[in-house]
């Protein structure tokens, strides 16, 4: 573990567009290294999704505010972008290298998309829905993401496995999002009853809903998860929002040293957290947590 740990490291370093942190574990709960991840000569990079092998996908904005995707794979990136798409957000990749996200095209309607290892795009939309948005990923190709339906005013979560959706919602709810997809198919997401204005966390198992809410905060929202059952997320409350990683049923504030606000978005096997957060000045990137080992 410690010596596949530290080639993740070596390769993120090799890759020309990050700069590493070393840190006091108790500046960041379990985490002693910090990477920034920033694309170069762009702003507001985020990294979104992340797999064992030391690959990252996140987003970034170009001097006229347009979106687009990034792939990091072994020191070599990649810009992404769906073919004539206005914008490309990319928010999950799994082990076999499968990208997932999606795309606004020209009529400012959002799709799913999946990009192959060999750079192939395919463009998938729920049934009759207004939007898709395919937001995970697991190693056994299923899909989460969640889809508006025609009368605009819910949203539903939705696993599609090979050719076949799933759907979910939160009991009593009318916007439920899915964010996060393990190989055992434990799901995590957010939920919400006003419009998105309080958000409430949530793990899913076979019809079985788990609510999750950080003590104190005024939303929370759970994004990503690995195979040992660590959540990643974020928990906002007054005055900020915070980073936070959930393990062993304790929540632990994950934010970058200097942040004004963090999310964190993902987390691989080996527990390296992905995320972005906001520095002094209001810049915003991308961010990769190695664990203590």
């Amino acid at each position: 573990m410690i010596k596949t740990l530290r080639l993740f490291v070596l390769i993120l370093l090799c890759c020309g567009l990050v700069s590493a942190q070393t840190l006091p574990t108790s500046a960041v709960g379990s985490l002693d290294r910090i990477i920034n991840v920033d694309v170069p000569n762009f702003t507001q990079t985020q990294v979104r999704g992340i797999n064992s092998f030391g690959e990252v996908v996140g987003i970034y904005r170009d001097t006229d505010s347009v979106t687009h995707g990034f792939l990091l794979s072994y020191g070599v990136l990649t810009l992404l972008d769906f073919p004539g798409a206005a914008q490309t957000l990319p928010r999950g990749i799994n082990d076999q290298g499968v990208i997932v996200g999606m795309f606004l095209d020209s009529a400012d309607v959002y799709h799913g998309f999946v990009r192959q290892v060999s750079g192939q795009y395919s463009q998938v939309d729920y049934p009759g829905a207004l939007y898709t948005a395919f937001r995970g990923i697991n190693n056994r190709g299923q899909i989460v993401g969640d889809f508006g339906d025609q009368n605009g005013n819910n949203i539903h979560g939705f696993v599609l496995t090979g050719s076949k959706y799933t759907l979910f919602d939160y009991p009593g709810t009318v916007d439920t999002q899915g964010y996060g997809i393990n190989d055992s198919g434990l799901i995590v997401g957010s939920y919400s009853n006003d419009g998105g204005v309080t958000l409430h966390g949530y793990i899913y198992r076979r019809g079985l809903f788990t609510p999750f809410d950080v003590a104190g905060a005024t939303s929370t929202e759970l994004l990503g998860l690995n195979n040992l059952g660590q959540i990643v997320g974020y928990s906002a409350d007054n005055t900020t929002i915070h980073a936070i990683l959930i393990q062993k049923g304790s929540v632990k504030i994950v934010d970058p040293p200097g942040a004004t606000l963090a999310f964190g978005r993902a987390i691989n096997g080996l527990g390296v957290i992905g995320g972005n957060f906001n520095d002094a000045d209001g810049n915003l990137h991308g961010f990769v947590s190695i664990p203590n080992q």
